[in-house]
């Protein structure tokens, strides 16, 4: 691990990659001309309380990474650690893979064939799967805790709006033309029971990447020649801090992206309803008709990463499944607006109630 630096690598901004709420990561020129990327917080404030933290756990993870892992992971140039309150500085650099491109990007303009994105489930099964996941361990706080934590934080969160509040507080709903329990009444009977809670305890943890979707994985096309490695995976770890999980987490949320559903939850390809009253209930559909998701529909970005998840784990439990995305779903609709976030607690609901259905 390098020695932190008191500041970071002096050099120029030559581009912005992404300015996030919690962080911004920019490409830089250093005076002789090479480049790195760097990954900044904005610090630490009321609204961002949780940026320079989360900065922390990636360096922390790229920094104990095991050689194995670490042949799939950006390597650590410098980080730093400094100041307090608004004025803490957390962020680290890592080169600039000027060949790569994200496979978000890669996926959504179309510009490699199946065969291609074949050879690349491949690579990033192995990465994630083969790498990441041979190292075990668990965080501090169980799993079941953090989760049921979070939902119940996100719930308790949206209640405030009277639109919000009819649906979560509701004990029985219609979605989609099916009775089912309200979001809040169908979670805590799922915690009340814990058992699927104590399984998901009782699974052998594993290093996760956390955050694994097609934004979040680097990819040299294979018409691009280069030294350093084909996969690069970035960004790894939630912003809720999550590093260790059943293996079936990373399958989570890498299909999410994958499929198209992510991206019609952030576009607002949905149809939803029932928010303001009515008879018929609620109702959320993906428009998988939309021209922004047929990038993902015509070419398939999943199922050899799926078939590899059951050559090294075993069949997939689709209770856990449910369960996992449900979270993800509840636990972002109170860090999103509009269609999005109705959309993720309807399909949150749906989830939860597909877990006691099964």
């Amino acid at each position: 691990m390098p020695v932190p630096a008191t500041a970071p690598s002096p050099g120029r901004v030559v581009r912005t990659l992404q300015d996030g709420f919690w962080d911004r990561t920019e490409v830089i020129e250093l005076p002789d001309g090479s480049q790195r990327v760097r990954k900044q917080s904005k610090g630490a404030t009321a609204e961002r309380p949780w940026g320079p933290e989360s900065l922390r756990r990636e360096i922390r993870y790229l920094s104990t990474a095991t050689p194995e892992a670490a042949a799939a992971l950006p390597t650590l140039l410098a980080w730093w650690d400094r100041g307090e309150g608004a004025g803490l500085e957390v962020g680290y650099e890592m080169p600039f893979y000027a060949r790569h491109r994200d496979a978000g990007t890669l996926a959504r303009s179309r510009s490699l064939g199946q065969e291609e994105i074949d050879v690349f489930q491949g690579e990033l099964a192995d990465a994630v799967f083969a790498r990441l996941h041979a190292t075990g361990g668990r965080d501090a706080v169980p799993l079941s805790q953090h989760m049921t934590g979070a939902v119940r934080q996100s719930f308790d969160g949206l209640v405030g709006d009277p639109l919000f509040a009819a649906l979560i507080e509701a004990d029985q709903i219609e979605l989609n033309g099916r009775i089912m329990r309200g979001p809040r009444a169908v979670f805590e009977r799922i915690a009340g029971e814990k058992t699927l809670l104590d399984l998901m305890d009782r699974t052998p943890a594993v290093r996760l990447h956390g955050d694994l979707h097609l934004e979040n994985i680097l990819w040299r096309p294979l018409a691009e020649t280069g030294d350093e490695p084909r996969l690069v995976l970035i960004d790894v770890v939630s912003v809720a801090g999550v590093t260790f999980g059943p293996p079936l987490w990373d399958l989570v949320k890498y299909e999410s992206y994958a499929t198209g559903e992510l991206m019609a939850l952030r576009a607002e390809q949905i149809e939803v309803a029932g928010f303001g009253g009515g008879p018929a209930g609620y109702h959320c559909r993906i428009r998988t008709e939309s021209a922004a998701l047929a990038p993902f529909l015509d070419r398939n970005w999943h199922a050899l990463v799926r078939a590899a998840f059951i050559s090294q784990y075993g069949r997939v439990d689709e209770r856990l499944y449910r369960f996992i995305h449900g979270y993800f779903n509840a636990t972002m609709a109170l860090n999103t607006s509009g269609l999005q976030r109705q959309g993720r607690l309807l399909r949150a609901t749906e989830d939860f109630n597909a877990v006691l259905a099964s």
